[in-house]
C-alpha cells in the first residue's frame, strides 16, 4: 500500500508543479474564416500566430476548404496580445495583432495584383452568426480539418 501512496503523492506533487510553471500563463484560441474579399473561401492559406512581438511563431494552421482556420496554444507568461498573420499563393500576406479573448477573425486577402490591402478584423454577431457559424462549426478536434460543417 505504501508505494501507493508514494505514487499518488508523486503524482500531486507534479500536477502542482505544472501549475506553478503556468501561473499567469494564458491560451490564445483563435479560429476564423478566410477568404477572397468576395466572399468566395480561400483555403490553403497559411495562418501563422506569433508572440505579441511579432517575432517568435506559436502555431500554425492551413485553411480547409471552406477557409475556415482553428488555432489553440499557450501563450507566453503575461502575454496580453499575439500577431495573426495569413498568407496564401496568388494573394497579399495579412498581419495583424490581437487581444487575447479575440476568438472568432475574418480574414480578407486581397489579389496580389491588387492596389488593395489584405485584412483581418474580429468578426462581428453577424458575421459570426451568418459566415463563420454555417461555414465552420461546430469544431469537434484541433486544426482546420475539424472544421466542417454537418
Amino acid at each position: 500500500m505504501a508505494p501507493m501512496s508514494r505514487r499518488g503523492a508523486m503524482r500531486g506533487a507534479f500536477l502542482l508543479a505544472a501549475a506553478a510553471v503556468c501561473a499567469g500563463c494564458s491560451s490564445i484560441f483563435t479560429r476564423g474564416l478566410v477568404d477572397d474579399g468576395h466572399g468566395q473561401p480561400v483555403g490553403g492559406a497559411t495562418v501563422r500566430v506569433f508572440d505579441e512581438t511579432g517575432a517568435t511563431q506559436l502555431s500554425l494552421d492551413v485553411t480547409n476548404a471552406n477557409g475556415c482556420f482553428l488555432i489553440s496554444v499557450r501563450a507566453p507568461k503575461g502575454q496580453r496580445r499575439y500577431v495573426l498573420e495569413i498568407q496564401a499563393s496568388g494573394f497579399r500576406v495579412a498581419r495583424q495583432d490581437f487581444a487575447l479573448r479575440d476568438d472568432v477573425l475574418m480574414g480578407a486577402l486581397a489579389p496580389s495584383s491588387s492596389a488593395e490591402q489584405s485584412r483581418i478584423h474580429v468578426a462581428t454577431s453577424a458575421e459570426r452568426s451568418d459566415r463563420w457559424l454555417p461555414n465552420c462549426a461546430p469544431p469537434l478536434t484541433m486544426g482546420s480539418d475539424a472544421l466542417t460543417p454537418n
